[in-house]
């Protein structure tokens, strides 16, 4: 096992570095912020410049410099070639990996042997390579891989401060961006220093890595440090300790030098060398370098000094990489036809040393420590103008040596299967589309295997590219489709699947469609195509048995008919793949096909939702089967929610929580905040609701692009929170009362002319609703929105035309809460509507509906839902007028709630509805709504009784306790454990004997 601390990277011992000048402001910043970490704090600082500001070697002098006072310092880098999965977050799991298997290093609290084995065997299939090409490679979850990584950092961490250095991010792959997001996310309080590289002007960076940048700046401790060239004065100072230069011939140099190379380090260095006796003779030659896109002249002018065949090793060296070895050099070296493999020659390395000396003489090669034969280029711009002035065919020869070089001799190289998959693509053109197949294959199974889905997308795109025969080029664009769908870039997978879906064979195009449909049924818009392409695959398959792709693409065409508003079609081909389904005998397949029926908006499905739900479980019991656990776990939060199980809700939402942790799928994380909104909301939990729809923002902003993700749940969502906090007046000057409703979502134009008070434009929307296809508006997951919007302005206006036919639409949903699309806002009870609709309507059984609504909204715990039923009962009370007793108790009872939970608009509808301001309610009345045991809980916090304390005199679990003290908050509106307290004591409840 090395060492620990390890030490240096080698990369940055041994050699000849320039003069580091004009960064000290930098230095100033990263004092401040190593500081920091010695606090505990975790800090990232993403180093950004164009190639050659000096961006590594900032970095490598920091790091070096807390190195020497025993900071651990791990390094890793992303390649411009193609690399593995996760870099550069392979070669520091590496690094830590021995001391980890030794215990030399901490452990997360509390983590049991069986949980420290399984996360090293996750750290050990990120740095493994993987098998050769058609093995299969052992498939993680991304989450339990990104918390193996981020465990194993805060582990070493815990011994000693310490610093990661990630160079070039902007080659970083998609999985790599997702892992250091989650890393930096999930440790806000560890003494850890991300030092990131990444280059900061086109086309370089890519919008993934500004995105990702950005994103992380909203996060305590993490900076941006953007590297500008050198001033004139540095220059100055550069070449004074670089050649050194007289002063005065440093000065007359330098402010020419700073305008030929725009302050540019690497530039200014390569001017220095190529011109240093000139300059040190007081003269500057025109010829110098202007600007980076210039290196190719420069390298150009070097490369023309060398013979041929140093020339051709240095070639091939580029094509290796940035790092290469001497021997794996010797055996691609050309010779002979470049098409036959590596030269024939008893001493190749001979020949390699020896040109590469040459290279070394016109600074375009530097020679690693050690005794590895490892040599470099200066630098990455310096490698890629060699790349960039070899001819097509130079090129793709070049790699086609590499490739078979490393095929042949070095079977257990570093990064094997990606850099074959890289150099037999790049060789492709001269014969070898067979080997770039195969490997670029094999990459992404591994990526597949890696859930680094993005990547291995591209992967099996670039494969499918390369494919010879049409049937394996388009299993590939499957395969890469479904990638993308894992991924969630929705379109990439509808655009492969529409290109099969209308070349493939029948069983392809049957897939094809299929998956264009399960890319496609979040959007309206791509319903007709889904139907096209479904129905005519299922037209061209024929009328035999059937078989799973046939099954799947039927269910899947009876889900788009239904989200098409084709409601019998969808119905018949619903049940006919449920039956098929159930004969052929597969419970996988009949989980599937029982999943897709979840999502059917049909009206008529939906009370039958948790019976499916549970036969899904079932049937997926003893499987890791994410894909339709996830689907169960989100339609059992709605339906536990409509029939008012609170426990069964909680338990969903803990199932849904764990799905969303193990596949960190955007869509099911986008699921899982939406449900989460929904929750505070209607606990009235006002400020973590606006926490979570924010992040429900930032979301759907980052997948509007590839995922079909609109802001217009999120509109409803934000309409919801602003009224219940009483800030829409800054809409109001948008709303002129002339809005046409067709161009609009007419029942959200509905509900503002209605908290506005807009009488006449409410009552003209009212009834161009109430006039229209309030049947299609029926089967719309939007629904019980417009209906609770519609039954509010009924009852603003006191149209009880418009309540005779709102009653029995609300009447459907006696018994049940509403809930509006995908767990988007909870309405409450359905009880609470029909009540309000019988008290305009002069209906006496008003009082029960009211009673009944309370009753669900006590369940369900939720002080908004309280609050709301409350003001519908004493606007009744009010209507009456014939209890001024029970209307004065009922609007303290709703004041006191809808104080406590800073619900704004229904504070103010108290006032408006009882002018003379609520008398204070009784503290029985309140205390009445209590169970027994929870009189016994409320009794001893009103003693000072921790949740610990009330478990152990009652001889119940801390759990329990803590939950009947929230239940006790609601029912009471009490914002805080100290005014439940406060209430016990005024009502005598904290005497033991009680």
């Amino acid at each position: 096992m090395g060492p620990w601390p390890p030490p240096l990277p080698r990369r940055w011992s041994g050699r000849s570095l320039p003069p580091l000048v004009g960064r000290q402001r930098q230095f100033d910043v990263l004092e401040e912020v190593w500081a920091a970490v010695e606090r505990g704090a975790r800090q990232v600082v993403f180093v950004g410049g164009e190639a050659g500001a000096g961006k590594s070697r900032l970095v490598a002098e920091a790091a070096a410099m807390l190195h020497r006072h025993g900071v651990p310092v791990l390094f890793g880098a992303c390649l411009a070639d193609l690399g593995r999965p996760y870099d550069p977050f392979v070669e520091p799991v590496a690094t830590l990996l021995p001391a980890l298997e030794l215990d030399r290093l901490g452990a997360e609290p509390d983590q049991p042997p069986a949980s420290r084995e399984a996360r090293l065997r996750m750290l050990r299939l990120i740095t493994d390579s993987p098998g050769p090409p058609g093995s299969t490679p052992p498939v993680v979850l991304q989450p339990a891989l990104f918390n193996a990584v981020t465990g194993a950092l805060v582990a070493a961490a815990g011994e000693l401060p310490m610093v990661v250095v990630l160079e070039d991010l902007h080659w970083a792959g998609e999985g790599a961006l997702a892992l250091l997001r989650f890393t930096v996310e999930r440790t806000p309080d560890v003494p850890l220093l991300f030092l990131v590289t990444v280059r900061t002007a086109p086309p370089d960076l890519s919008p993934h890595v500004g995105g990702l940048i950005a994103d992380l700046m909203r996060l305590d401790g993490v900076c941006r440090l953007d590297l500008p060239g050198l001033t004139t004065q540095e220059i100055v100072e550069y070449l004074g300790r670089a050649g050194p230069l007289p002063e005065p011939a440093a000065r007359h140099a330098a402010s020419l030098l700073r305008d030929l190379t725009a302050g540019n380090p690497f530039l200014l260095g390569e001017a220095f060398r190529e011109h240093a006796s000139a300059l040190a003779a007081g003269i500057l030659p025109v010829t110098s370098v202007r600007a980076p896109e210039t290196v190719r002249e420069l390298v150009r002018a070097r490369l023309e000094r060398l013979a041929p065949v140093e020339r051709a090793v240095l070639e091939t060296a580029a094509v290796i990489g940035e790092e290469y070895e001497l021997r794996l050099l010797a055996h691609a070296v050309p010779g002979g036809d470049p098409l036959q493999g590596p030269a024939p020659s008893s001493r190749p390395i001979d020949l390699v040393f020896a040109a590469l000396e040459a290279g070394r003489a016109v600074g375009m090669v530097e020679w690693l420590p050690g005794n590895g034969g490892l040599a470099h280029f200066p630098h990455a711009i310096a490698r890629q103008a060699v790349l960039e002035l070899m001819s097509p065919f130079d090129l793709a020869a070049a790699n086609a040596r590499v490739a078979l070089a490393l095929e042949e001799h070095y079977p257990s190289a570093e990064g094997r299967v990606q850099r074959l998959a890289h150099h037999f693509s790049d060789a492709a053109v001269l014969g070898y589309a067979e080997q770039a197949t195969e490997y670029l294959t094999a990459a992404a199974d591994a990526a597949r295997a890696r859930s680094s889905h993005a990547d291995a997308a591209e992967l099996y795109q670039r494969a499918a590219a390369h494919a010879l025969d049409p049937f394996s080029r388009d299993e590939l664009r499957l395969a890469s489709g479904s990638a993308y769908l894992r991924a969630t870039w929705l379109r990439r997978a509808r655009d492969l699947a529409e290109a099969v879906g209308t070349s493939g064979s029948p069983s392809q195009r049957l897939r094809a469609a299929t998956l264009f449909e399960a890319a496609s049924w979040r959007s309206n818009a791509q319903g007709p195509r889904s139907v096209t392409l479904l129905t005519s695959a299922l037209a061209q398959a024929g009328d035999g048995p059937p078989d799973r792709d046939r099954i799947l693409a039927t269910a899947a065409l009876a889900r788009t008919l239904a989200f098409s508003e084709r409601a019998g079609d969808a119905a018949v081909q619903r049940d006919r793949a449920l039956q098929w389904a159930r004969d052929h005998d597969d419970p996988a397949l009949l989980a599937e096909v029982l999943t897709l029926r979840l999502f059917d908006p049909t009206p008529e499905l939906r009370d039958g939702r948790l019976r499916c739900c549970e036969e899904i479980v079932r049937l997926a019991r003893g499987r890791d089967e994410v894909d339709v656990l996830g689907p169960t776990a989100f339609f059992r939060c709605l339906g536990h929610y409509e029939l008012g199980h609170p426990d069964a809700l909680a338990h969903a939402y803990r199932d849904l929580a764990r799905v969303a942790g193990a596949t960190s799928e955007p869509y099911w994380t986008l699921a899982l905040d939406f449900v989460t909104f929904s929750l505070q909301l209607m606990r009235g939990e006002l400020a973590a609701a606006a926490r979570s729809l924010a992040e429900s923002t930032r979301r759907v902003a980052a997948l509007a692009e590839a995922a079909d993700a609109s802001e217009g749940s999120l509109a409803l969502q934000t309409f919801i929170l602003r009224r219940e906090t009483g800030r829409l007046a800054a809409v109001r000057p948008l709303i002129t009362g002339e809005e046409d409703p067709a161009d609009q979502w007419a029942p959200g134009l509905l509900a503002l002319y209605t908290e506005f008070g807009m009488r006449e434009p409410a009552r003209r929307t009212l009834r161009w609703i109430l006039d229209g296809d309030l049947d299609s508006r029926r089967r719309s997951a939007s629904w019980p929105a417009t209906l609770t919007f519609l039954v509010e302005a009924a009852v603003a206006l006191e149209d009880r035309g418009a309540a005779c036919v709102l009653l029995p639409l609300a009447a459907e949903h006696g018994g049940h809460n509403l809930v509006a699309g995908e767990f988007l806002i909870p309405f409450g009870s359905g009880d609470r509507l029909v009540g309000a609709l019988e008290s305009l309507l002069g209906d006496p059984t008003a009082e029960e509906q009211f009673a009944t609504a309370l009753a669900m909204d006590q369940r369900m715990g939720s002080p908004l839902h309280q609050a709301a039923t409350l003001a519908e009962y004493l606007q009744h009370v009010v209507r009456a007028g014939n209890d001024r007793g029970g209307a004065a108790a009922l609007a303290a009872e709703a004041a006191a709630l809808s104080q406590a939970h800073g619900l704004v608009r229904l504070t103010q509808r108290i006032e408006r509805l009882w002018p003379s301001g609520p008398a204070q309610v009784a503290p029985a009345r309140l205390t009445s709504r209590l169970t027994s045991r929870e009189t016994q809980v409320l009794g001893l916090l009103g003693r000072g009784c921790s949740n610990r304390e009330i478990a152990r005199t009652l001889v119940i679990s801390e759990h329990t306790a803590a939950n009947h003290v929230r239940s006790i908050l609601a029912k009471l509106g009490c914002a805080n454990r100290t005014q439940a307290a406060m209430l016990a004591v005024e009502q005598d409840l904290t005497t033991p004997t009680r």
